[in-house]
C-alpha cells in the first residue's frame, strides 16, 4: 500500500512529466523524419525551444486540481507556438522539407503528447488515491468558506490530508486542533505543506504574522477572503 510509505513525490513529477515530453518529441522525429532531424544545431533548436516556449507559458506549474481538461488550451498554445519555432529552426539551418509530410509528423507528435497527457492526469488521479503525492493542509479560521474547503480536501484525487483547523471561538468539532496562536508549532512538527487562512477570521496583525511565518518556513499560504476565490502567496 503506497499509504504505508507516506511518499508525496510531487517533486517528481514535473521533472518527470519534462522528460517525457522531450522524449516523445525526440524519438518521433528521428523515427519520422530523420532527414530533417539528424543536425546537432536543429536538435539543440527544437529542445531549446519546447524548454523557452513552456517556460514563458508557465506550462510546467502544476495545479493540485488541474485536470486533463483544465489547461489543454496552453497546450494547444504550447504546441503551436513550437511548431513555429520548428519550422523556424529550418529556415534558419537551410534544411529542405517537404511541408504535407512535416504537418503530418507534427500531427503524429500532437496526438502521442495528448495521449501522454490523458495517461499522466489517469495515473496521477489513481496515485492520490491510494494515497500517494499527497500534502498535509491545515485551516486557520472558522468561518462561511469552511465547508466550501472540506469539500475540496475531501477529493481524494486531489491529494490533500487535511489535519484540522485552528479558531479561538469555533473550538467543539472534533477537527478543532487549537487557537490561532497555537498552529505555529503544529505546523512545524507536523510537516504541514499547506495552510489555507480564512481572511475574514483574522486580525491584520493574525494575517501578516502568518504571512511572515510562511515565507520564513517555506509553506505555501492561501488566502480565502470571504465571497472570493482562493490566492496564493
Amino acid at each position: 500500500m503506497l499509504n504505508n510509505f507516506k511518499f508525496k513525490g510531487a517533486h517528481l513529477i514535473l521533472p518527470i512529466s519534462f522528460g517525457i515530453h522531450l522524449i516523445v518529441l525526440n524519438v518521433s522525429l528521428y523515427a519520422l523524419t530523420p532527414e530533417t532531424y539528424l543536425d546537432l544545431a536543429a536538435i539543440a533548436g527544437y529542445n531549446f525551444s519546447w524548454l523557452i516556449i513552456a517556460s514563458i507559458l508557465s506550462f510546467y506549474s502544476l495545479e493540485r486540481k488541474e485536470r486533463f481538461i483544465t489547461r489543454f488550451h496552453k497546450f494547444v498554445m504550447h504546441y503551436f507556438i513550437f511548431t513555429l519555432a520548428y519550422f523556424t529552426v529550418f529556415s534558419l539551418r537551410k534544411i529542405e522539407f517537404d511541408l504535407r509530410h512535416q504537418l503530418l509528423v507534427l500531427t503524429v507528435i500532437f496526438l502521442l503528447l495528448s495521449v501522454f497527457r490523458w495517461v499522466f492526469f489517469r495515473i496521477r488521479k489513481w496515485y492520490r488515491i491510494k494515497g500517494g503525492n499527497y500534502v498535509n493542509v491545515v485551516v486557520i479560521g472558522y468561518g462561511r468558506n469552511m465547508l466550501k474547503i472540506k469539500r475540496i480536501f475531501n477529493r481524494s484525487d486531489y491529494g490533500y490530508r487535511y489535519l484540522g483547523y485552528f479558531d479561538c471561538i469555533n473550538v467543539k468539532n472534533k477537527d478543532h486542533l487549537g487557537e490561532i496562536n497555537d498552529c505555529f508549532k503544529y505546523i512545524l512538527e507536523n510537516r504541514v505543506d499547506e495552510i489555507y487562512c480564512l481572511v475574514s477570521q483574522l486580525s491584520q496583525q493574525q494575517l501578516k504574522q502568518l504571512i511572515h511565518f510562511a515565507d520564513n518556513n517555506f509553506k505555501k499560504l492561501k488566502l480565502v477572503p470571504d465571497n472570493k476565490g482562493i490566492h496564493t502567496r
